[in-house]
């Protein structure tokens, strides 16, 4: 398998050509021109892949799909299914003149009851959609009512202040009343009236849960025939492209900077045979230009294995996550082409234009690396038995808020931004319509000493404050501090309605060293906050900090090195 990513950097939202990134994909291109005219003896996929600037995502959902348990695939698939059939049921008994995809007649008449009848399960989840969207309804009028009754106000506006806040207080009460009701048939004028008002939030919301649901069905199925094609064969080699144009040779590497392994792991003795098979190859290629009378000078490194006299990394000026880092954490035999010496200081600039790039040197780069994979897929080893350790891990978890008022977190936060350290990586994901996300690719504890730790936050699209984040307290340190004990961990989060508020200059004037303890403290009450979050400051890099409280929440701290 030849992988290659396809999207660029952007230090600069929509103002990065990545030509010189393009240098692998191009050459991917062309390797499939090789191919077509002249078939290896080993079959060959070619893969391009996107978020290579996401800390390779679409390289690690790739091996994924190859590494998750077919068990859990299948799990996974039939809750999705089951949960699309429930939406679409609910929506058309919310709205029967719009037919929202087909119901299996089989399922109608098997099903135990229908919306008509009380406590059917068709019944019971009409109810569930429309009591959440009251919870929810009421909980932004009472955070609305907090604001106005805290807030500095005009005294000539005070007669519409006051009414304001009345009918806002009204509002709720009769939102409240509505959701005490054991069932929605049978209501009064004025209540009928407050659920014909909510009837059309609640659409649009079941709305947005199917077309969630529907997506991830169908990169499911994706990865499940991604799975198929590879499982029907066994993949020997999996090796990436990260090449550019400004350096002065390519070689091979299975490490990078994605996932800072303990020193205790060593895999040299698994690349003894892909290694050989790469030297033979530049041998091979070496000789046929020298009886050919053409001279061109090797481009090819010899980094694959350790070397006494000079470390794999002294190859490299920047510090780049490797595609071959992935595969290998899989228990794969991966490997990354990188081009050796080159700072790539343009790549994510608008600055990586075609007039920048060093064509001689990259025509004959993509040559020579077409040559040597072309060579290697037709190698009669590669790899004995002696296979990577498999590490790859996923954390699937549940992102759930706090409503105001409320005891316990049962309303999904669709829409928060997830994001993971592991030691200097970062990974992201979204929450979805349903309050799920999943982060893929992290190392295990036998790989690496560093825990995933979990932010998460839901900003404001207008002006980038941070609306949402998460509950210390209530998540718990060890749902949102994980060691990779498994290949599969589980976690969930409990989001709280906050406002932030960024301190800098933390560090010790006296030694320079950086505060990276926290004691947080509610200047009203002196004692620990009810709800509270801070943004990771144990970096022993970092000299600022965002704390996230309850809004108009006052204040204090120690810090301390």
């Amino acid at each position: 398998m030849i992988e290659a990513f396809y999207d660029s950097t952007a230090y600069i939202p929509e103002l990065s050509p990545g030509a010189d990134e393009a240098v692998s994909i191009a050459t991917l291109l062309e390797l499939a021109r090789k191919f077509k005219e002249t078939p290896p003896d080993r079959s060959v996929l070619l893969v391009a892949t996107s978020g290579h600037a996401q800390s390779l995502a679409g390289l690690r959902d790739l091996v994924w799909s190859l590494r998750v348990s077919p068990k859990d695939l299948r799990k996974q698939k039939k809750h999705l299914r089951d949960m699309v059939k429930d939406t679409r049921k609910v929506l058309n008994a919310l709205d029967p003149k719009s037919r929202h995809g087909a119901v299996d007649a089989a399922d109608s008449e098997n099903s135990p009851g229908t919306a008509d009848s009380e406590n059917s399960p068709l019944e019971t989840l009409v109810k569930k959609a429309i009591s959440n969207e009251i919870k929810t309804k009421v909980d932004e009028i009472s955070r609305e009512l907090m604001r106005l009754r805290l807030e500095q106000h005009d005294p000539g506006q005070n007669l519409l202040w006051q009414e304001k806040i009345q009918n806002l207080a009204k509002d709720r009460l009769l939102l409240r009343q509505l959701g005490w009701k054991s069932s929605f048939k049978g209501l009064s004028a004025e209540d009928q009236t407050v659920l014909d008002h909510l009837m059309p939030s609640v659409i649009l919301r079941q709305k947005a849960i199917l077309r969630d649901i529907s997506s991830q069905t169908k990169l499911l199925d994706n990865a499940l025939d991604f799975r198929s094609l590879i499982k029907s064969r066994e993949l020997m080699v999996s090796l990436s492209l990260h090449l550019s144009s400004h350096g002065d040779g390519f070689g091979a590497f299975s490490q990078g900077w994605l996932y800072p392994l303990k020193p205790s792991v060593n895999r040299s003795s698994v690349y003894t045979l892909l290694d050989d098979a790469m030297n033979q190859a530049n041998n091979q290629a070496n000789n046929q230009e020298g009886t050919s009378g053409i001279s061109s000078a090797s481009l090819f490194r010899d980094t694959l294995r350790p070397s006494k006299l000079r470390t794999w990394q002294s190859y490299f000026v920047d510090r780049p996550f490797l595609g071959g880092e992935v595969s290998t954490i899989a228990g794969y035999i991966g490997a990354s082409l990188a081009t050796v010496h080159d700072a790539r200081n343009l790549w994510g600039t608008p600055d990586d234009v075609p007039n920048a790039i060093d064509w001689s040197y990259a025509t004959e780069q993509s040559r020579q690396v077409c040559s040597l994979i072309s060579s290697v897929a037709s190698a009669p080893n590669l790899y004995n038995d002696n296979l990577p350790q498999n590490g790859f891990s996923t954390v699937s978890g549940r992102a759930s808020f706090i409503r105001h008022g409320e005891l316990f977190a049962d309303q999904p936060a669709p829409g928060t931004v997830i994001l993971a350290y592991q030691g200097n990586t970062r990974y992201y994901a979204i929450v979805s319509d349903v309050g799920t996300f999943q982060i893929k690719g992290v190392a295990d504890k036998r790989h690496v000493l560093e825990k995933v730790i979990i932010e998460g936050y839901l900003f404001d699209p207008v002006t980038g404050n941070a609306l949402w984040a998460i509950d210390k307290e209530q998540t718990g340190k060890e749902a949102y501090r994980l060691k990779m004990q498994r290949t599969a961990m589980q976690t969930d989060l409990v989001m709280f309605a906050c406002k932030s508020t960024t301190l800098f200059n933390l560090m010790e004037p006296r030694t320079f060293k950086y505060l990276t303890k926290i004691n947080l403290i509610d200047g009203r009450r002196e004692a620990t906050p009810l709800k509270y979050w801070f943004s990771r400051i144990d970096t022993r890099s970092s000299v600022l900090t965002s704390i996230f409280l309850e809004p108009e929440t006052r204040l204090k701290l120690t810090l301390s090195d």
